[in-house]
Parts: structure tokens; sequence; C-alpha cells
């Protein structure tokens, strides 16, 4: 690899977590009137930004509709892009796992798609099926935070390399 390929992957590196920063900084916390709180994008957000949440919702179970989950892991994701090198998702998903059981069963019980998540980490991981329902719903939790991230990761590079092809036709 010459000089010049990695001063362009450096760079496109650091759009990427450029183009994270600003995500991270659109998904705002609001308040609704019952008082429970919820991240949504600022208004005037630029397209890509709602595509990439439309993207993140996105199942293999179907299109989720908006939900507060979701967008909550959208953000994480996007912060931890910001400051951290993980292809993959796995550290990212790891660490942000629940671990009492009363987060796990409000996670589990929030959307109906979510009891796939765990049924097939589960059946992908090879989760003892005599584990605990906390278990096996982290295990669950895991997948989709793995998930997110990857989507939140791929419409960031695709972004990256739109805004690299209008660059070189303005050139």
């Amino acid at each position: 690899m010459t000089n010049t390929d990695t001063d362009m992957d450096m760079d496109t590196d650091t759009t990427v977590q450029t183009l994270a920063g600003e995500l991270y900084a659109a998904l705002v916390t609001g308040t609704r009137p019952d008082g429970d709180r919820f991240i949504n994008l600022t208004d005037g957000s630029p397209e890509w930004m709602v595509d990439l949440c439309r993207a993140a919702h996105d199942t293999p179970y179907g299109l989720m509709l908006p939900d507060d989950y979701r967008y909550d892991v959208i953000r994480e994701a996007a912060e931890y892009i910001t400051d951290d090198d993980d292809e993959d998702g796995h550290d990212f998903a790891d660490g942000g796992v629940d671990v009492y059981t009363v987060d796990l069963l409000a996670w589990v019980g929030s959307h109906g798609f979510r009891r796939h998540y765990v049924k097939d980490a589960c059946n992908e991981y090879g989760v003892d099926p005599d584990r605990g329902e906390d278990g096996r719903w982290s295990v669950g939790q895991y997948a989709e935070r793995v998930e997110v991230y990857g989507a939140v990761l791929a419409a960031l590079n695709e972004q990256v390399e739109n805004e690299d092809e209008d660059e070189g036709v303005q050139e």
C-alpha cells in the first residue's frame, strides 16, 4: 500500500467519523407529555440522515415503525463510531446490553420482532435452551445492537461514497 493509499483510507475514516458526529448531534432527546424521553432527528436534518434512520429500522423480520429503542441505539452507534473503529459492531453491542432483568424484559416486550431476535440469536450463537430467560434475552438484544450498528456504519460509508462521487463530478 502506498502512502497515498494510506492517506486516502485515513481521509475516508475521518469522514465516516465526521458524519457520525454530525448524525449524533442531529439526534436529540425530546420529552413526551407523559414524561417519557425519546430520541429523534432535528427538523431540517439532511435527507441522508432520514434515510439512515429508516434503514436502521429495516429488520430481517420486516420494517419496524419508528422505535424508541432503535433510535437510542442509532444515536449510541453514531457516538461510538465518532470515537472508535469497530468494523463489525461486536464491541459496541457487547458494551450496551442491559444487565438487569427488568430492562431486558422491557426491551423484549417493547416490540413483537424482538422475540425473533432472541430465538434466532440463541440458535446462531448456540445458546443452551435451558439458559434463563434473561440470558436468552441479552443474546437477542446483543444481536439487535450488532444489526443496528451495521446499518448505521453501512449508511455512513455509503454517504461518504456519495460525497466523494459528488466531489469528483465538481472537479
